[in-house]
């Protein structure tokens, strides 16, 4: 993840709106320390979105015709060549949390649209909320995550700052500034939730090329995943299972808490949480992923704790 994400870090150090404008190597990224603290594992302070920020962008919508009208010159014009959105099921609900179809549909749909590919793309802003969020989408467009490719345009959101909901505007904005040089396409992309929501755009500095889609702001382009996706089923008082997957939430000056997403043996999903030294200890210790749990049910909320 430090890897991954020290690339990020020079970007927003080259940034002059950028709120941490700091330059990290892998390994300061990597090291705990009081400034970079563990905030639920695996991740610490800097490898998260800094939303605590004092950040506006602003964006110009016009038709061609209107922007001829207002005496806009054709060269400042960014067009839209291509975009999607749509919606995943809740995470407890993916047969792989590990990964969005949806995510991967509406990359996919953009691209189409655009009729183009991700390595045509001269600049990519990828939505970097979590490393987890820049990890799935790379795997979804085939990107390397050695730096090798730059991902971000502002330094992303631990390092340039991630304002609420409004850091795609950022991208946007900063996309659509780079492509009046002499670059032709870029790809910017978003998401919300637990890797739940998505949307991505191509925007370019020339119209889309004849054949393309016409895009229709009224009607965008949108897919469910959950109408094609089944979803796997929730149970409502679990008393067994293993884990799928966990993260154990580290508060200063209070007690640590353990999260674990479970499966039932015939398949059912759940979510516990474990509040006692011995279950977050043992999350911290070790990888608890397929390990058995005993669950216990008290106002709707389910406990853990480790089965032997």
């Amino acid at each position: 993840m430090a890897r991954l994400l020290a690339p990020f870090s020079r970007v927003a150090a080259d940034n002059p709106y950028a709120w941490y404008p700091r330059a990290y190597d892998a390994r300061e990224l990597a090291a705990i320390t009081p400034g970079n603290y563990f905030t639920s594992l695996p991740y610490s302070r800097l490898l998260v979105a800094q939303d605590g920020v004092n950040q506006a962008a602003a964006l110009l919508l016009t038709s061609a015709g209107r922007a001829r009208q207002l005496g806009i010159d054709p060269r400042q014009w960014i067009f839209l060549q291509g975009y999607a959105e749509g919606s995943d099921q809740y995470l407890f609900h993916r047969a792989d949390p590990g990964r969005s179809a949806a995510m991967e549909q509406v990359f996919r749909q953009a691209l189409d649209m655009a009729m183009t590919g991700s390595a045509a793309m001269d600049y990519m802003d990828i939505y970097s909320c979590f490393p987890c969020a820049v990890e799935a989408a790379c795997e979804a467009l085939a990107l390397p995550t050695d730096g090798s490719r730059r991902l971000t345009l502002t330094g992303g959101m631990p390092f340039f700052g991630g304002p609420g909901n409004n850091y795609s505007m950022h991208a946007l904005a900063e996309m659509a500034r780079r492509l009046r040089g002499s670059a032709t396409r870029g790809l910017v992309t978003a998401n919300g939730g637990m890797l739940s929501k998505h949307a991505a755009a191509i925007l370019s500095n020339r119209p889309a090329a004849p054949g393309g889609e016409v895009v229709n702001w009224a009607n965008p382009p949108a897919l469910t995943a959950g109408a094609m996706i089944p979803a796997l089923p929730i149970s409502e008082v679990p008393t067994a299972g293993v884990v799928i997957s966990y993260t154990l939430i580290e508060t200063r000056g209070a007690a640590d808490r353990g999260v674990v997403l479970g499966q039932t043996a015939n398949g059912e999903r759940f979510v516990a949480q474990g509040k006692d030294q011995a279950s977050c200890k043992a999350l911290r210790d070790a990888d608890p992923i397929g390990r058995a749990i005993q669950v216990t049910t008290e106002d709707q909320r389910h406990t853990f704790t480790f089965s032997g």
